[in-house]
């Protein structure tokens, strides 16, 4: 496989701005798409434009691919996941739930690519070719995408432009059997943080510890309150002091 480095990925999307900022926002979508119809190669391209802007700082997947690693780090925070064949690992409800459900903790973001739609609750978020330029000898596909906001109903379309540059940067005829470690990298992520939790809980006992005890601060409180009466008794001295004063001159006159 070439390098990532001698891919000329500039203007690989064209038009996909409001798509991406929806996809870095939600942080999952499902790529649709019969076989062979480039899913897992837009996938590809859009975990290295998701990079290329900050939303993440790495790519991890199930399938041999040079933005990726061959073992998924731990912690597993601000990467690009791509699970090939995603029906065949989120079938059900509650392993979407143990792979997605700290996603903006984490901040990952999820490409699904599936033949098959993973678990439904992961499909609010659609992406689809629907057209292969190069039938026409024009180096494009056009993708049409979907999403839902509440009751509002969002999409549009757009443009990945010479697409077969990205041949070379990943096993095409790789077939995914296992998710490659990321359920077990997202287990260990949660114990990881926790633990972070806890030590920080810890800290927090430490320093009300040291800090002035209940005792202590019932003192302070005395202290103020008689402090209080000290300067409304001198208030009041002064006060009738002038009023005294203000008589004298009166009479006087």
């Amino acid at each position: 496989m070439s390098t990532f480095a001698e891919v000329n990925m500039k203007g690989l999307f064209l038009g996909s701005e409001e798509f991406t900022l929806m996809l870095a926002n939600n942080r999952y979508v499902h790529v649709a798409g019969r076989y062979g119809s480039g899913k897992t190669m837009f996938a590809v391209g859009m975990s290295a434009l998701l990079v290329s802007l900050g939303y993440a700082d790495g790519v991890v997947c199930n399938f041999p691919c040079i933005l990726a690693p061959e073992k998924v780090p731990v912690p597993l925070v601000k990467k690009v996941v791509i699970i090939d064949e995603a029906s065949r690992f989120i079938a059900g409800g509650k392993q979407s739930i143990q792979y997605t459900a700290f996603l903006r903790k984490y901040k990952q973001i999820y490409i699904l690519p599936s033949v098959f739609a993973p678990h439904p609750r992961l499909c609010n978020i659609s992406v689809e070719r629907v057209f292969n330029g190069y039938v026409m000898g024009l180096p494009f596909w056009l993708f049409d995408w979907r999403a839902m906001g509440g009751r509002k109903r969002y999409g549009g379309k757009f443009v990945m432009w010479r697409p077969l540059r990205l041949i070379g940067t990943y096993d095409t005829e790789f077939i995914p059997d296992d998710d490659n470690g990321i359920m077990d990298a997202e287990l260990e992520t949660e114990k990881f943080f926790s633990k972070k939790v806890k030590n920080n809980n810890a800290d927090t006992i430490t320093k009300n510890e040291t800090s002035p005890s209940n005792a202590d601060n019932s003192e302070i409180f005395a202290e103020m309150v008689d402090a209080i009466h000290t300067n409304t008794a001198a208030t009041a001295d002064a006060a009738e002091n002038i009023k005294d004063s203000t008589n004298r001159l009166r009479r006087r006159r």
